[in-house]
């Protein structure tokens, strides 16, 4: 398994988001004003920024519930015959 020579930095996150990431639902002028929220790590509930600002995250693991449930719903259910 490949590892990173170095970590990026929370200035070198803020540049990769704005160079590739698409932002549909965004204020353009502000975002390119006041920077992006990058998320650079999280533990538990929490998560933290590129400029180490917590919050606590709201929505955690939604992605693996929705691809959990398309998985179970996909196989025959134990009872059927």
């Amino acid at each position: 398994m490949a590892t990173r020579a170095k970590a990026a930095s929370a200035a070198d996150l803020d540049a990769l988001d704005l160079a590739h990431l698409f932002h549909p639902n965004t204020n353009l002028a502000a975002l390119h004003k006041n920077g992006p929220l990058v998320l650079a790590r999280g533990k538990g509930i929490h998560v933290w920024d590129t400029q180490g600002k917590q919050y606590i995250e709201a929505w955690p693991g939604s992605g693996a519930r929705r691809s959990a449930t398309a998985t179970r719903s996909s196989r025959p259910s134990p009872t059927s015959s």
